[in-house]
């Protein structure tokens, strides 16, 4: 299986909520529950891609500075 960005897997989990919601097999209150979740959860693979791909492209770097690299580009912690 090859590797999804951030965008691919939320579009994929996008799809599948809207095909449970289509059948109705799916509550609103869990749809906005797992939108939420779904939501937080790309924004932290984005982050994650964002620092490796800095640290995999910097020779000598290190995973501090994929960090401090975000931080400073993306301003921190999303919410």
């Amino acid at each position: 299986m090859s590797k999804q960005t951030a965008l691919q897997w939320y579009i994929q989990q996008h799809d599948e909520l809207a095909e449970l919601s289509r059948n109705k097999t799916i509550t609103i209150s869990e749809i906005l529950i797992r939108i939420k979740d779904i939501k937080k959860q790309a924004l932290q693979m984005e982050r994650e891609q964002i620092i490796d791909a800095y640290y995999e492209g910097k020779e000598y770097g290190f995973k501090e500075q994929g960090e401090q690299y975000y931080n400073e580009t993306y301003g921190g912690q999303d919410e």
